[in-house]
């Protein structure tokens, strides 16, 4: 089915690629100096690249003159039609390469009804059968099981980091999977791969949820008057996209947020206008007990506390502003922490932001304390010293804790549906 042999890297021609990231090319090239080439590119019959850009780079950079090959003849693995050769002897971007060979050796023809449309057959290609697409047959040949593996597998190569690419290839994560984190911005999907099968997994669930939750928005055919308090509000299932709050689909996939439950690395910000929202719902900010002095340029809380100082060592008396470390196990204690205050009677208000997240005992403990809880229409934009604006993959909520419920909602109800508790309402 294909031929292995060695060729001049000089006589090797190298297309149109479609993944113009090269990664750290110097880093593979240390490797083939040290442990040899482990896997042989490929060129198709006339030496062009078919696969192993990089490979063939690394090679190249280290003086190289020549180097082996895999003969890929896409009419030959057309006759030879077994699948499960091409399974075992290639990785899934090297399949997802042989099978764009072979979708452009027969031609485009995808989406044409065969048995209508019959171009001049390619020499050596076997007859293609009535109503079959070309991407079809290519991923049939090219020994994946369904077309839309195909495609998946497409997404990685032309639109994922060098690291996605050879965790997929590896084995190490799904081609499905490495296909959703592939719409990632680069770094971000660097930092899913660096963060391991738990960062993963965890990251194609949320994805997924959010669209599952997208697509049950846009079915929605009306927004639904709700009468609360007197005031006429509006419950919706806003478009992010659509909000004056909203960044480019690009920074939506709220990976930080994911990351931070899984790594620890909570310093996100919240910014300005909420902040002030919650300043005027309480007349002042005078704690924020996780905190750090980049944010203190918006917050100007009269005191507040980093991971140095360590925010569950203190009280916190008078209003408190409180965006909780979103991490495990840090959120369920700042919670606790903030409701016991209040209770208690040293803390006199809080403003509370968190993720809208009614499947976790953190946020029933807190909204059974509340006055008062607000709904963003949208995402928050949090943003970092490195990152300028990313949100979390679901909406966010403000809780009231206090005897000013009325202040909380004229502060927040213009970008928030505002609800009370049953006993109040």
């Amino acid at each position: 089915m294909t031929e292995t042999t060695t060729l001049p890297i000089s006589s090797i021609t190298v297309g149109k690629r479609h993944r113009q990231d090269m990664g750290n090319i110097q880093h593979l090239a240390d490797s083939i100096r040290d442990i040899g080439l482990l896997q042989p590119i490929g060129v198709n019959p006339e030496h062009q690249l078919v696969f192993g850009h990089r490979r063939l780079e690394a090679c190249r950079s280290l003086g190289w003159e020549s180097i082996q090959v895999r003969i890929v003849d896409a009419p030959a693995i057309m006759a030879e039609h077994d699948e499960n050769e091409i399974r075992k002897d290639f990785t899934p971007s090297e399949r997802m390469a042989i099978g764009r060979e072979i979708e452009e050796a027969i031609g485009n023809r995808s989406g044409q009804r065969m048995d209508i449309i019959k171009p001049e057959p390619r020499e050596n290609f076997p007859e293609v059968k009535p109503g079959q697409r070309t991407s079809d047959i290519a991923a049939q040949h090219a020994g994946f099981g369904n077309y839309k593996t195909y495609q998946q597998a497409k997404v990685v190569v032309d639109h994922g980091t060098p690291e996605l690419v050879e965790a997929m290839d590896r084995g190490d994560i799904s081609i499905s999977a490495a296909a959703t984190i592939a719409k990632l911005p680069p770094t971000e999907q660097q930092a899913v791969v660096a963060g391991g099968k738990d960062a993963v997994l965890g990251y194609v669930r949320q994805a997924r949820d959010a669209q599952s939750e997208n697509r049950a928005e846009k079915s929605e055919s009306a927004q639904t008057p709700v009468s609360v308090d007197g005031h006429a509000c509006t419950a919706m299932h806003a478009n992010p996209e659509s909000e004056p709050d909203s960044v480019p689909e690009q920074s939506k996939s709220g990976v930080q947020t994911m990351l931070a439950g899984l790594s620890g690395n909570c310093e996100w910000y919240t910014p300005s206008k909420w902040v002030e929202m919650a300043r005027t719902a309480m007349g002042s900010i005078d704690v924020d007990p996780a905190s750090h002095y980049v944010a203190q340029r918006t917050v100007q809380a009269d005191d507040w506390y980093d991971q140095e100082r360590d925010g569950l060592k203190h009280d916190w008396p008078g209003n408190v502003w409180l965006n909780p470390p979103y991490a495990r196990g840090l959120i369920e204690a700042f919670i606790e922490k903030v409701v016991s205050q209040f209770q208690s009677g040293i803390t006199e208000q809080a403003v509370i932001l968190v993720d809208s997240r009614s499947d976790t005992k953190w946020f029933h403990a807190l909204c059974s304390a509340a006055s008062a809880v607000a709904f963003t229409k949208g995402r928050v934009n949090f943003y970092n010293q490195s990152t300028e604006s990313s949100s979390p993959v679901s909406g966010s909520a403000f809780v009231y804790l206090g005897s000013c419920p009325d202040m909380f909602h004229a502060a927040f109800s213009m970008e928030c549906l505002v609800l009370y508790p049953a006993t109040r309402a």
